[in-house]
């Protein structure tokens, strides 16, 4: 299972799924409350201009996201370009096993 296909748990409540929501948007998912921008885009991406929240990532799970869009990740990890850079490495197996059991 790649790293685009990993999904986030659905919620167990709606109605504590919109406490949290509600909770949420009164606090802490409000920009520049604790820090400059989105407190969540700091931390999780490192990047406070992203805006991560704890509604954000609460819907998207609810809507069965993935957790690399629920999250943002493509903000700072291009899914396409570790690829390419596989594609680039890449050992073919037989080769690499071979000359370990040569050894």
């Amino acid at each position: 299972m790649g790293l685009k296909n990993l999904r986030c748990m659905d919620q167990k409540s709606k109605l504590t799924s919109l406490f949290y929501v509600y909770f949420n948007q009164q606090t802490i998912d409000q920009p520049d409350l604790i820090s400059d921008g989105y407190w969540l885009g700091d931390v999780i991406l490192g990047n406070s201009s992203i805006p991560l929240t704890f509604t954000s990532i609460l819907e998207e799970c609810q809507q069965n996201s993935t957790i690399y869009n629920t999250l943002q990740l493509e903000e700072v990890i291009d899914v396409n370009e570790l690829k390419k850079v596989r594609n680039f490495i890449q050992v073919p197996y037989l080769e690499v096993t071979g000359r370990i059991h040569s050894n």
